[in-house]
């Protein structure tokens, strides 16, 4: 097959998913506290964990701290990476258009050694980029409290008679135990489900389960005791544009390294064009 013509569709892709990404991408469309990412003072934290004489504080500190700079990195990364990417893209696309249709042969040269220059860039970004997100991803929390796999906040045990009340994060030490991580908000339990909604409301607005209404001494029969429904599916949305923007960057890399080992193959044939 005509090399120009592989490069060609790669560029092509490359183009393509950036566009999707671009329109995924929760940073950039701001499905995340991006805001609050970007003004959070990480010197500051990490000035007061030096001056901190507490080991458990220099601990929390020091967590704060690194992950403050993970999402500082995370929200550069993202608009350097796809902006990156779709421009060069772009760029790629129409030089490579040009050479597919012999437009410009004494440009080949040039073209080869330009996609061989943007496949490296591209890919370091890119790829960086997917490592960052896909950390924060899997291991950082949200604001959104955690919950019981049936959607209950608080899960009710019989501890010498007397009816008590657990979390789903009981017995997690770590300082944000109490919240959902990202991977995990496009589960039921963290969107609107209308079984849930169902048992929610059951008996109406008095139902003794909920949160609202629950007391060990009037509600006896409670194996769980609810919050109020979701109403919307706003961390299904946000679940659902971060693993699509880990994917297709995850291409996007892929791609990079196919427009370098083309790139370089045409640099390499244009001292044969005359």
């Amino acid at each position: 097959m005509n090399k120009f013509l592989i490069f060609l569709l790669i560029s092509g892709i490359i183009l393509a998913f950036s566009i999707i990404t671009l329109s995924s991408a929760p940073v950039i469309n701001k499905n995340v506290d991006s805001i609050g990412w970007v003004l959070t003072n990480c010197k500051f934290i990490s000035d007061l964990e030096e001056k901190s004489d507490s080991l458990d504080e220099k601990y929390q500190l020091n967590r704060a701290k690194t992950l403050c700079e993970r999402r500082k990195a995370m929200y550069s990364l993202e608009y350097a990476s796809f902006i990156f990417d779709i421009i060069s893209g772009f760029f790629c696309t129409f030089l490579s258009f040009l050479q597919y249709f012999e437009i410009g042969k004494k440009l080949k040269k040039n073209t080869g050694l330009i996609g061989l220059i943007i496949g490296i860039i591209g890919f370091i970004l890119t790829f960086i980029y997917f490592v960052y997100s896909g950390y924060i991803f899997i291991n950082d929390s949200s604001r959104v409290e955690k919950l019981f796999p049936n959607g209950a906040k608080y899960k009710i045990i019989d501890n010498n008679s007397i009816n008590s009340k657990i979390t789903a994060y009981e017995g997690d030490k770590k300082d944000d135990s109490r919240y959902a991580k990202y991977k995990d908000l496009g589960q039921k339990q963290y969107n609107y489900d209308s079984d849930y909604y169902k048992i929610y409301h059951k008996g109406g607005e008095s139902y003794e389960c909920l949160d609202t209404n629950y007391d060990s001494a009037i509600s006896p029969n409670c194996n769980y005791v609810y919050p109020s429904p979701k109403l919307d599916n706003k961390n299904k949305y946000l679940y659902d544009k971060w693993t699509t923007t880990l994917i297709f960057s995850f291409l996007i890399s892929i791609c990079d390294i196919g427009l370098l080992i083309f790139g370089l193959l045409l640099f390499k044939e244009g001292d044969n064009t005359k």
